[in-house]
C-alpha cells in the first residue's frame, strides 16, 4: 500500500542527506559545551561537547533533528571525527588559557562499531596534542550491548591508551551486570528520565539510589543528567552522586560564551 506521506518522508530524508553532505563540506556545524559540576562543591570540572547544525539564516538545528539521518546514511562517521577533533582543539585552547576542563564526547552506535575507531581516536589525540587522559568518550548502554564481547575489547583498547569511558543513558537498555563489571568504564551517567521522576515517582528514586550504590560498589563515579531544579540537585547529591549536568547548572554554550561565564568563576551552583 502506497501513501503520499510515505513518498514525502522519503523525499525529505533524501533532501536532508544532501544537505548534511553540503554542511560537512562547508563546515556548517558548531559545537556547544554543557558544564559538568562536582556536586559537593558546585565547581565545574568538565564539559560535554554537543553538536549543532548552523543554517544559512543563523538558526541552529538540534541533534534530534538530523543525527538519525546521519547515523543511517553513515555520514555520522566523518561528522563524529569532526566533533572529536574540534572538541580536542577547544580543550587545548582552554588549557592554554589556564582552564583545566575534562572533555566528554559522545560516540554514536555506528561510530562505536567502526572497525577503525581506535586508530581514528588516537590519531586525533596525537594531531591535537591533548592528553588522552583528559578525554572521555561516552558510549550509550545500548551501543555497548550491541555486541558485548567485541565492545569489551574495544573499550579495553581505548582505556589502555589512556582514554576514559562513560556509559551513557544507563538504565535504559539491557546491559548484563556481568558485562558491566567487565567494561572498563570509569563513569556511569544516570539518564534524565529517572532524574525527571524524582519527587513524583518512588520507583525512579529507587532506581537512582540503586545505580549510585552499584557504581560505588564497582569503583565508578556517577553523573546525573538533566537536572533542572534545585530540589533534584539536592536530592541526588544527598544520595551520593558525584557529578551533575543540566539546565539548572547551565544550558549548552558556545566556547566563547562558556569562556565568558568562567571568567566570573568556576563555581556554577
Amino acid at each position: 500500500v502506497y501513501m503520499d506521506q510515505m513518498g514525502r518522508r522519503v523525499r525529505d530524508r533524501l533532501v536532508m542527506e544532501h544537505q548534511l553532505r553540503d554542511a560537512l563540506q562547508s563546515e556548517s556545524f558548531r559545537l556547544h559545551y554543557q558544564p559538568i559540576v562536582e556536586m559537593q562543591t558546585g565547581e565545574i570540572v568538565a564539559v560535554e561537547a554537543l553538536v549543532r547544525w548552523q543554517m544559512a539564516d543563523g538558526k541552529l538545528r538540534m541533534p534530534g533533528e538530523f543525527i538519525h539521518v546521519a547515523e543511517d546514511s553513515a555520514m555520522i562517521i566523518p561528522l563524529g571525527e569532526w566533533v572529536l577533533r574540534t572538541a580536542c582543539l577547544q580543550q587545548k585552547k582552554w588549557l592554554a588559557a589556564g582552564l583545566d576542563l575534562g572533555m566528554a564526547v559522545n560516540l554514536s552506535t555506528r561510530q562505536f562499531l567502526d572497525p577503525h575507531l581506535m586508530d581514528k581516536v588516537m590519531n586525533i589525540v596525537r594531531e591535537t596534542g591533548v592528553e588522552a587522559s583528559r578525554l572521555k568518550l561516552e558510549v550509550t548502554e545500548s551501543a555497548a550491548m550491541h555486541n558485548p564481547e567485541e565492545s569489551v575489547e574495544i573499550l579495553c583498547a581505548l582505556t589502555e591508551n589512556g582514554v576514559k569511558i562513560a556509559i551513557d543513558d544507563f538504565g535504559t537498555g539491557y546491559s548484563s551486570l556481568s558485562y558491566l563489571r567487565r567494561i572498563p568504564a570509569d563513569t556511569i551517567k544516570i539518564d534524565r528520565m529517572f532524574v525527571e521522576g524524582l519527587g513524583d515517582q518512588l520507583q525512579d528514586e529507587t532506581i537512582v539510589r540503586t545505580v549510585i550504590a552499584l557504581a560505588n560498589a564497582l569503583g565508578k563515579v556517577t553523573v546525573a543528567e538533566g537536572i533542572e531544579t534545585r530540589e533534584q540537585y539536592a536530592a541526588i547529591r544527598a544520595m551520593g552522586c558525584n557529578y551533575a549536568q543540566g539546565y539548572l547548572i547551565s544550558m549548552p554554550l558556545s566556547a566563547e560564551d562558556l569562556s565568558k561565564l568562567l571568567d566570573r568563576g568556576t563555581k556554577l551552583i
